[in-house]
């Protein structure tokens, strides 16, 4: 039987230094959209080969079909991000308007066909409140991950968890709640390989504590 996935999260924190092989590809740039002056610290890479790490990522591949990843198609190198209170993202996007070049690998490029965003944490604010969270979001400590194009049908009630993982966001769309060991997967990209504008998303303020994710992208190669 598969471990529920908070238990691979507890194992993955923020580096204290660089990872340790000079082989290791850097990560990929951040998509070309502005963010706000109270966005998170930039995001810091996570060696693949690390246990957690390795062990998230096979269950992410065992996740897609070979048709939004190959065999001979990875996730280049995972982020950690983590956001302190008042921090956000504005609406953006995760794919590239155009594929970007693939780093050590002459003539090859990719984009990023996929998204998994998997929370590691949750705050010591957000479980005092769990009493709450049954409500329509009073008393909760924010930080959702808002889809406004994205509809869903419910309020995402949870087995176990303590209450909704999801609610309709007040101006449309969709709010997921950040929830140790849950993940938000979507498809970024169009079958013509163009991107899906209608998985643009945001980082919504964080109220109080700290939010700690996880950033997995399935690179799309393209060439050779």
């Amino acid at each position: 039987m598969a471990r529920p996935v908070e238990v691979e999260v507890r194992g993955v924190r923020p580096p204290t230094s660089p990872p340790p092989s000079s082989t290791t590809p850097p990560p990929p740039p951040p998509p070309p959209y502005p963010q706000h002056p109270t966005a998170p610290p930039s995001p810091a890479p996570l060696p693949p080969a690390s246990p957690p790490v390795s062990c998230i990522l096979s269950r992410a591949r065992s996740f897609l079909s070979p048709s939004l990843l190959s065999d001979s198609e990875d996730f280049g190198t995972p982020q950690i991000v983590r956001y302190a209170p008042g921090q956000k993202f504005d609406l953006h996007y995760d794919w590239y308007p155009s594929p970007q070049p693939l780093s050590g690998r002459r003539g090859l490029s990719f984009n990023r066909v996929a998204s998994f965003f998997v929370y590691l944490d949750e705050s010591e604010a957000s479980l005092k409140k769990g009493g709450e969270r049954d409500g329509d979001g009073d008393g909760d400590v924010g930080g959702e991950t808002w889809f406004p194009y994205i509809e869903t049908r419910g309020e995402g009630k949870g087995n176990g968890n303590g209450g909704k993982k999801w609610r309709k966001h007040e101006d449309g769309g969709t709010a997921f709640r950040p929830r140790r060991g849950n993940a938000v997967f979507w498809v970024n990209l169009h079958g013509n390989g163009t991107g899906d504008e209608r998985v643009q998303h945001a980082g919504l303020p964080l109220r109080e504590g700290v939010k700690t994710a996880m950033n997995i992208w399935p690179r799309r190669v393209y060439g050779g």
